[in-house]
């Protein structure tokens, strides 16, 4: 039976939490991740159980399981890698930087280039984007004025900054007010992609 598009939505997250965790979210995390409301949320299972694609295991915490007739990996998760670090001097995705992969939604990362890189310290907070997260990153030489973008400087190790280019000059800014921004000659800038998305355990 054919899904609504937000009926998909909550079937993607619940397969790829499943694949990633063993087990499947609870109605809170659901709701949280995806910005819903729990109501909501439940309304969505209680259609998918009906059509088929979650089985209902009332004996356990978290009851909807996905059916095992549903094919992850093949049609609607990609493997997407984690990257440590973007270092400079190495393609980036070559074998010697990644970590791992994480299982996500094709919808949400489509057929292009992306990868998963490891955010570390506070520089930006104020986006949201904390110590910890895994940004999904779209490989691109070129953004925009005011997108995050990943960026090295001068062949230095990767940062994750937003991006303004002001005349023959570009600035990566800190969404923290304790960090100054980084200015530098379009030359001294390498772009290597555009944040996408945040990926984020929810505890």
């Amino acid at each position: 039976m054919e899904l609504t598009l937000k009926q998909q939505e909550v079937l993607d997250f619940i397969q790829s939490y499943f694949a990633r965790q063993g087990m499947a979210p609870s109605v809170r995390e659901m709701a949280e991740a995806l910005g819903k409301s729990a109501q909501a949320i439940q309304q969505h299972i209680e259609s998918l159980r009906a059509k088929g694609y979650l089985q209902h295991q009332p004996s356990k915490s978290r009851t909807n399981v996905p059916m095992q007739s549903q094919r992850y990996s093949s049609e609607r998760i990609n493997e997407v890698p984690i990257l440590g670090r973007v270092q400079a001097g190495l393609p980036v995705l070559a074998e010697e930087n990644i970590e791992g992969t994480v299982p996500l939604p094709r919808e949400w990362t489509r057929d292009d280039k992306v990868f998963l890189l490891r955010v570390k310290g506070d520089s930006m907070k104020d986006a949201h984007i904390v110590s910890g997260d895994l940004a999904l990153i779209r490989q691109q030489p070129t953004a925009e004025n005011g997108e995050i973008v990943v960026a090295r400087v001068n062949q230095l190790d990767a940062t994750l900054k937003r991006f303004y280019r002001r005349s023959n000059r570009v600035v990566l800014k800190a969404e923290n007010p304790r960090y100054e921004p980084i200015e530098a000659t379009g030359d001294e800038v390498e772009v290597i992609g555009k944040l996408i998305g945040i990926y984020r355990k929810v505890v």
